[in-house]
């Protein structure tokens, strides 16, 4: 019989989390799966149970978003990985077209094909989407230092705003793959898959199996750029703009005096951060209807 643990964030999702698992466990178990399940309490969790879980695991199923599933990550790659998207933003999910609903769920157990994907590495800890420092930096450390309980949308934009609108961006200096990056740069992302949050991408062409980090650098951005790259961004196109540079590496060291740095959406400190890219490292499922996708791409 085939054993599927859950990890559970009971506040992912505005709460959604916690009211999901009972359906969740009925459908698996008309899979004819044994289930078991643990639920977060604190940050760290995710990452500190997936690291005590032994190899008689066969499947490992994530109910939360992009931080519950970046935990996990961190505490253990040997065992295959599937996830059911509740959080705010759901990145990967979308990268990968992992659906929300019990039906995909129940397709995804009994159909989906694990696949191989690379992770990156910054500072000590893995991630899956992406890192990033600069202004985006900023806006994540304002939005978990002020985080109380399910995180909201609105909340997120309001932060964002906040700190466009005070002005006070640092800049970000670049070595990749060991060469100096000659670019004015006050926003950069590391992307490991196309998506940053679910309509936009900052590294349309990254590739989570191919070895290698894509890397988008922007200078601070005025108010007609903020237009125009948001146009961008939500096209998931690369943006046309001599001050912008895209490059792919495999290792990506950002620097600079009191920028601040975030992987996959959390708020890891102050620079400097070194990245770099670790190939074929986990096994995630994902629909069938993905791998014929990337293979047509």
């Amino acid at each position: 019989m085939r054993m599927v643990q859950l990890i559970v964030n009971p506040i992912a999702g505005r709460g959604h989390g916690a009211g999901v698992v009972p359906a969740i466990e009925a459908r698996l178990r008309r899979l004819g799966c044994e289930v078991a399940t643990f639920v977060t309490r604190r940050r760290g969790d995710a990452r500190e149970f997936a690291a005590s879980l032994e190899r008689t695991t066969s499947l490992l199923l994530v109910v939360g978003g992009d931080g519950t599933l970046n935990e996990v990550v961190n505490g253990q790659v040997e065992i295959p990985l599937a996830l059911f998207p509740v959080g705010t933003g759901n990145a990967f999910a979308a990268d990968q077209g992992i659906g929300g609903t019990l039906d995909a769920l129940e397709a995804l157990v009994r159909d989906g094909v694990p696949r191989w994907f690379d992770l990156g590495a910054a500072g000590g800890r893995k991630f899956i989407n992406m890192a990033s420092c600069g202004i985006l930096g900023q806006i994540h450390r304002a939005f978990w230092v002020g985080r109380r309980g399910p995180d909201s949308f609105v909340r997120c934009l309001l932060t964002a705003f906040g700190i466009l609108r005070r002005g006070l961006f640092r800049p970000v200096t670049i070595r990749c793959d060991g060469r100096m990056v000659d670019r004015v740069a006050h926003i950069v992302v590391v992307g490991n898959t196309r998506t940053y949050s679910p309509g936009v991408s900052f590294t349309p062409e990254a590739s989570p199996f191919d070895g290698a980090l894509d890397v988008c650098t922007l200078p601070a951005p005025r108010a007609v750029d903020l237009v125009r790259w948001l146009v961008g961004v939500l096209r998931q196109q690369r943006l046309e703009d001599p001050r912008i540079g895209y490059l792919r590496a495999r290792t990506v060291h950002m620097g600079g005096t009191g920028i601040e740095c975030h992987v996959d959406g959390e708020y890891v400190g102050p620079g400097p951060l070194s990245v770099s890219v670790l190939h074929r490292h986990v096994q995630i499922l994902v629909p069938p209807a993905t791998v014929a996708r990337v293979a047509i791409a």
